[in-house]
């Protein structure tokens, strides 16, 4: 009787010692299969920005609108990045501006790089810009896509946004009837904002 429960015993112990090491070696497989598909997605994300600067910020797909404002903006979306708005000079000169953020992308040409960023010019102003940057990091053009600001609640701007071309409202309700002025802009093979001519 001892004979059999020893064999059956020895038989658990070896099958189990078996599916521990097949576990083993397909968990060894896994991680090494995940780390290679991590590194292709990292060289992806390498050949798809200019200079690898966003590889974290995401791309909004075209036509989009923007329409940032103090109710649909919270001042923690997108990336802090202060060194690089450091290296490309942005708003050097005027230090009342806090909290810039990288929001998105746009892809508009292989030429330069398109990035959306948000921050505020003292408390009740909240600016979205546009910015055209080229392959020396530097600051081709830019343009204000959206506007809010709260001390008034008199001004306020929006921008529709396609392939061809960026329609920006402006809006002021500091007459009796609001007033909208409309400007469309194109951007040139070189990354600057052209006037469209009404």
């Amino acid at each position: 009787m001892k004979i059999p429960i020893l064999i059956l015993a020895v038989i658990f112990a070896t099958t189990g010692c078996y599916e521990k090491s097949s576990k083993n070696q397909s968990s060894s497989k896994e991680t090494k299969i995940l780390k290679d598909t991590v590194t292709v997605v990292k060289e992806k994300n390498i050949l798809n920005t200019i200079n690898n600067q966003f590889p974290d910020v995401s791309y909004k797909s075209l036509p989009m609108a923007d329409s940032t404002n103090f109710d649909n903006y919270n001042h923690q979306q997108g990336i802090k990045n202060d060194i690089f708005f450091k290296k490309i000079a942005f708003k050097k000169d005027q230090p009342e501006v806090e909290n810039s953020r990288l929001r998105y992308q746009l892809d508009f040409s292989e030429r330069f790089q398109s990035v959306v960023i948000s921050y505020y010019q003292g408390e009740h102003e909240l600016f979205t810009t546009l910015i055209i940057i080229g392959k020396n990091d530097q600051i081709i053009d830019q343009l204000d896509i959206a506007y809010d600001e709260i001390a008034e609640s008199a001004f306020r701007k929006t921008s529709s946004i396609d392939q061809n071309r960026i329609i920006v409202e402006d809006w002021n309700y500091m007459t009796d009837e609001p007033t909208k002025t409309v400007t469309a802009y194109q951007i040139s093979k070189e990354g600057k904002f052209k006037l469209i001519p009404q």
